[in-house]
């Protein structure tokens, strides 16, 4: 059990700056890497880089896990975003301020759809518009 942890936390550090996604649209923004299954860091001309949670859904936590299963779960969706960020030819951040933690609010947008209900529907994540959130430890 502790080699797949080790694994999965050598993996998840070489894998988090090998991305960088072009952000069309109206914003000249860029997904930087993927932290975990629903925060990315994101560069943006004038404002420089920032930590974005993305919005409309959660995943397991990878940093700070109630379990071991959360933990694996938490890799699991943050190389499912890593994965839906990469197989897109087109992206784009809608921001919508920020958080308690100050970081950035962003809708995610892959080739015209939402991330928020790819990776709720890819069973990674579940709806999530803020307040308590539940557990994922069983």
């Amino acid at each position: 059990m502790l080699l797949v942890i080790a694994i999965g936390v050598v993996a998840l550090r070489e894998t988090r700056t090998a991305m960088r996604v072009a952000v069309m649209g109206a914003s000249s923004c860029e997904v930087v890497n993927v932290i975990d299954g629903d925060t990315v860091n994101t560069y943006c001309p004038g404002s420089g880089y920032a930590r974005t949670r993305l919005v409309g859904f959660d995943t397991p936590e990878v940093y700070s896990p109630k379990c071991l299963s959360e933990y694996l779960a938490g890799i699991k969706a943050t190389f499912a975003l890593r994965r839906v960020i990469w197989g897109a030819s087109e992206s784009r951040l809608v921001f919508e301020g920020t958080d308690r933690y100050g970081r950035r609010l962003a809708s995610l947008f892959l080739d015209g759809a939402n991330v928020s209900p790819l990776m709720i529907d890819a069973g990674q994540g579940r709806a999530y518009a803020g307040g308590r959130r539940g557990g994922w430890c069983e």
